[in-house]
């Protein structure tokens, strides 16, 4: 990826993806964000990872499956190059 600015891969997103997923259920969830966050030393609490989740799921199941974590991230990504 050049400096970041690169949208990765597919297969690259599937693995960050399964990475986040530590219960490997196929969906991220409120837990696998907080330890994601804990991770990145982020201090980020609950009520925001809630919000986070109810914004980008997009079916309303509560959790985001990976064609939302897709398109979560490459909103992000033409977000910050427009930035």
């Amino acid at each position: 990826m050049d400096g970041g600015n690169e949208t990765p891969s597919p297969d690259k997103l599937r693995e960050m993806f399964k990475q986040i997923n530590t219960c490997s259920t196929g969906e991220v969830t409120v837990d696998d964000l907080s330890i994601m966050f804990q991770k990145l030393d982020s201090n980020v609490d609950r009520v925001f990872i809630e919000k986070i989740i109810s914004v980008e799921d997009l079916d309303k199941s509560g959790t985001i499956d990976f064609n939302e974590f897709q398109k979560m991230f490459n909103a992000m990504m033409v977000s910050r190059k427009k930035s």
